[in-house]
């Protein structure tokens, strides 16, 4: 008989009512359990061979607030000027025609 703690016995059971499959973040909301918790509780039951674990890698690359801000100060002040010089430009090569 293997022996589980209650943070283990827990996520057990909320993968359960989940439908045997769920993330970290959906275990820890349903059971009330920090995400460290979960993963260790997870991480228990593999070496018990009593859940499989899927992992997935995902890579986000986020502007800061203060970037993004910045960039949309640069690509305002920029429009004016390409769209002076574009007509300056059209208006140049009508005159010379």
């Amino acid at each position: 008989m293997v022996e589980l703690r209650l943070p283990e016995r827990k996520t057990l059971l909320t993968i359960e009512r989940l439908g045997g499959v769920a993330s970290i973040e959906q275990i820890a909301s349903e059971s009330g359990l920090t995400d460290a918790a979960v993963m260790r509780a997870v991480l228990t039951l593999q070496e018990k061979k009593l859940v499989d674990i899927r992992e997935e890698k995902t890579t986000v690359i986020k502007l800061k607030k203060r970037r993004r801000n910045i960039r949309q100060r640069r690509l305002t002040r920029k429009a004016p000027i390409k769209c002076s010089k574009k007509s300056w430009w059209n208006s140049f090569h009508r005159s010379r025609r």
